[in-house]
């Protein structure tokens, strides 16, 4: 089962999550993609970014006389009826971000360790991260 592949936490409620979207076909991920954590087979965790999709797959099988046509469909064109049958499959694309992740660890760690104040701000010039050296240069310990 693919519940393997998800932390135990997200694994135990897969069953949960699936059942109510068939039911309901409310989803918080289907048809986008979402960052969250993958669990490798020794148990160990790491960054994913994860896409699932839903396709319906349909069959048509030819019916044969003496058997049970019901909730099958004539063709309309003399030929025999066919009987369709329905399945969904749910495809999962994983794209691993242990990469991203590791440089943006490394990243946080130089902007920490910095000796000289580093500030960041966002388009509209409100302050969004200081370090620690910014801090205390400006005296917001």
């Amino acid at each position: 089962n693919v519940k393997m592949l998800m932390p135990e936490v997200h694994g135990l409620k897969h069953d949960e999550y699936l059942h109510h979207y068939v039911k309901t076909g409310e989803s918080k991920i289907m048809g986008r993609g979402r960052q969250l954590r993958g669990r490798k087979s020794d148990g160990s965790t790491f960054a994913m970014f994860l896409s699932l999709s839903e396709a319906r797959i349909t069959e048509e099988e030819e019916v044969k006389h003496g058997n049970n046509i019901t909730n099958n469909t004539n063709n309309g064109d003399g030929s025999e009826p066919t009987k369709r049958r329905s399945t969904t499959i749910f495809t999962g694309i994983i794209r691993d971000l242990s990469g991203e992740e590791e440089m943006r660890m490394r990243m946080e760690a130089m902007i920490e360790s910095a000796v000289d104040p580093i500030v960041q701000i966002d388009q509209a010039g409100l302050i969004q991260m200081v370090n620690p050296a910014c801090c205390s240069v400006f005296k917001y310990l």
